[in-house]
């Protein structure tokens, strides 16, 4: 009945518009307007030991992709730290991830401190669960927005069958990782190589510019 009434629609991504026309077809037109972030390009103020950022919501899942990059992490450098920003759901989880001696937990910081933490890290990441791809396929997180617009090498772990891991993909926006092993390598070369590290950077500021 609302769609009857509706002369234009906007979605979040292109996977959630084909959803709804399929479910609600309406005769007007649609389409996508990804999540836009206020995040400029940053200086890079990386350094030794190798670092990873991840900044963001602690819940949906996500201690288990964290708890799989610490691990992975330790196996590739042993200086390196995961370096989390955010509040754990439980203390189950926070003894769960902060197990690791990798990783460094800064509790929740305020959102204007997140830039300064992006340009000390030589690698800022998001994950998902594949265990949540159900309820979560249509996510699209403010933090990737962020990640796109920040200029710093980004790093996604995820499912494939994820629709913003299909739109990273196809716009080189990003290092992809979808299983372990494939992050264990993509870390080595991140960590050896500067310029790999590095490599999708401009793809990554021209999408979050689109």
């Amino acid at each position: 009945k609302m769609m009857n009434h509706v002369k234009y629609c906007f979605y979040i991504t292109e996977y959630l518009e084909r959803c709804y026309q399929e479910k609600y077809p309406h005769p007007n037109k649609s389409r996508a307007i990804y999540t836009s972030s206020e995040m400029e390009k940053l200086e890079d103020k990386s350094g030794s030991p190798f670092k990873l950022a991840y900044c963001g919501n602690l819940g949906v899942g996500r201690i288990q992709p964290l708890c799989e990059i610490a691990e992975v992490l330790q196996t590739v450098d042993s200086k390196a730290t995961l370096n989390i920003y955010g509040s754990f759901n439980s203390d189950a989880d926070e003894k769960r991830l902060c197990k690791y001696s990798n990783v460094r937990y800064w509790g929740r910081v305020p959102y204007e401190t997140i830039p300064d933490i992006m340009s000390n890290a030589n690698l800022v990441i998001h994950c998902e669960n594949p265990n949540r791809l159900t309820n979560l396929i249509n996510a699209f997180s403010t933090k990737i927005a962020d990640c796109l617009a920040c200029g710093r090498p980004f790093l996604v772990y995820a499912d494939e069958r994820y629709p913003f891991v299909q739109y990273l993909k196809e716009n080189n926006a990003a290092h992809i990782a979808t299983d372990k092993e494939v992050l264990r390598k993509l870390l080595i070369q991140c960590i050896e190589d500067k310029a790999f590290l590095e490599s999708h950077i401009q793809n990554a500021l021209d999408l979050a510019n689109r």
